[in-house]
């Protein structure tokens, strides 16, 4: 497993090879970014990273932030 940062604080891993990893990134930096945040439809604090695991009806995208 490989990981990639998107920006400060955003870590994505991955188990594509690096030209997957490319192609992904290149796609979601030209994508709509109003678009884009839609799909996030939970961000869980790191402190509590444990709920992140846990699935629940209509979730898309969780988000364990560190920033938060």
């Amino acid at each position: 497993m490989r990981a990639i940062a998107l920006r400060p604080g955003v870590l994505h891993s991955t188990r594509l090879d690096r030209r997957h990893d490319e192609m992904a990134l290149s796609t979601l930096m030209r994508a709509d970014k109003q678009w884009l945040a839609q799909l996030i439809t939970r961000r869980v604090p790191l402190e509590r990273f444990a709920e992140a695991l846990e699935r629940r009806p209509g979730e898309i995208k969780v988000v364990i932030d560190s920033l938060q």
